[in-house]
C-alpha cells in the first residue's frame, strides 16, 4: 500500500476544520478500506475533502471502487504552499456518485497518482445513499392526473345559482 499514514494535527502539519486527524498519501502510495452492506441498484455518494500538500505540481488523487461497484474517478486540487489546512492549502470538497451492481462489499482505494513526489491530504470521508427520485415523480404525476379528473367531475362554482 505504500506510505499512506494518519497524521495527528499536533505533529506540526497544520490544522484542518474537520477534526484532529487526517490521512496523508504520498506520491505513488494508496490506502484502502472495505465497506460492507451495499444494496444492488442503490446509488451512493462518497464525500471527502482533499488538500494538496507541500506545493505538489501535479496533485492527482485516483479513487477506485472494487467489489459490488467497479468505478474510477480522478480528482485534482489547486497547487498551494504551506501546512495542510492553512489558507494556502485549503481542503476542497469532492464527491463521487456510484451505483452498486450487486449486493455486498466495496473496496475503496485512494491512490496518489501525482508525479511531483509530494503528499495529498484526505479528510472528512463519508458515504451516503442517494434517495430514489423516480418514485416521487411517479406519485406527483398520478396526483396531477387525479386533480385534472376531479376538475372535470365537480361542477364549477356559480353554475345553477339563481340571481335575486
Amino acid at each position: 500500500m505504500g506510505s499512506a499514514f494518519r497524521i495527528n494535527n499536533n505533529a506540526g502539519f497544520g490544522t484542518t476544520p474537520f477534526g484532529t486527524q487526517f490521512v496523508a498519501v504520498n506520491s505513488g502510495a494508496s490506502i484502502s478500506q472495505t465497506v460492507a452492506g451495499f444494496i444492488a441498484g442503490q446509488t451512493y455518494l462518497l464525500n471527502f475533502v482533499l488538500a494538496n500538500g507541500f506545493s505538489n505540481p501535479d496533485p492527482t488523487l485516483r479513487v477506485t471502487l472494487a467489489g459490488v461497484a467497479a468505478a474510477t474517478a480522478t480528482f485534482t486540487v489547486p497547487v498551494g504552499s504551506g501546512p495542510y489546512g492553512a489558507a494556502t492549502i485549503p481542503f476542497v470538497n469532492e464527491q463521487f456518485r456510484f451505483t452498486a451492481g450487486t449486493s455486498g462489499s466495496v473496496v475503496f482505494t485512494f491512490s496518489n497518482a501525482s508525479t511531483g513526489g509530494a503528499s495529498l491530504g484526505i479528510d472528512a470521508v463519508s458515504l451516503a445513499t442517494v434517495p430514489d427520485q423516480g418514485g416521487g415523480f411517479l406519485l406527483l404525476g398520478i396526483g396531477s392526473l387525479a386533480l385534472c379528473g376531479m376538475r372535470r367531475i365537480l361542477p364549477s362554482r356559480g353554475s345553477g345559482l339563481s340571481h335575486l
